[in-house]
């Protein structure tokens, strides 16, 4: 393609200018097929974008939730051990420690919490949260100790863990 040379305007007042500028643009097919790259890349970058933004976020969401379901078990655990006795009262777990405090463990919303009653309190005060985001629990008494079931929002199977007393305390299922 030749290149025309700069054209030469005229002022109101009879002056000349010399453009700058090359008008001859660009052609009709020139447009088109950057058009065509333009939306052959946009989507295959924007998935690459979103498929690396995702795979940081996932992996260490459910290792928190593994680590603090893991954690929670273990609390559970070691307060079975200590217990003299065991009930398990609405969808909510109650043990009495052998200082015979009590203590509670009851989902509230989205949270399993954990309550503790002193002897000298008649009702059961503060909370920790001991475990967050789940969707179902379930405490079952046995001869032993208790099973503990647990399905945490998003997963899709459910995590169990039996916790026995030792054999001189008592369960008791009213």
């Amino acid at each position: 393609m030749e290149k025309q040379p700069a054209k030469q305007k005229k002022t109101t007042d009879g002056r000349k200018i010399q453009s700058l500028t090359d008008e001859s643009g660009y052609t009709y097919i020139e447009v088109v097929l950057s058009l065509f790259i333009f939306t052959l890349c946009t989507p295959i970058l924007l998935s690459l974008l979103y498929y690396f933004t995702q795979a940081g976020t996932e992996l260490p969401l459910k290792q928190m939730q593994m680590g603090a379901r893991d954690t929670f078990l273990s609390i559970v655990e070691q307060d079975v051990k200590e217990a003299q006795s065991l009930q398990v009262n609405q969808d909510r777990l109650q043990m009495q420690l052998l200082n015979n405090d009590w203590i509670q463990y009851k989902k509230k919303h989205n949270q399993l919490i954990r309550q503790v009653k002193h002897p000298q309190n008649d009702h059961f005060s503060g909370h920790m949260i001991v475990l967050n985001a789940v969707q179902d629990h379930q405490f079952i008494l046995d001869e032993k100790g208790v099973l503990i079931t647990i399905r945490m929002e998003g997963d899709l199977k459910e995590h169990t863990m039996v916790t026995y007393l030792a054999k001189r305390r008592e369960i008791s299922d009213p």
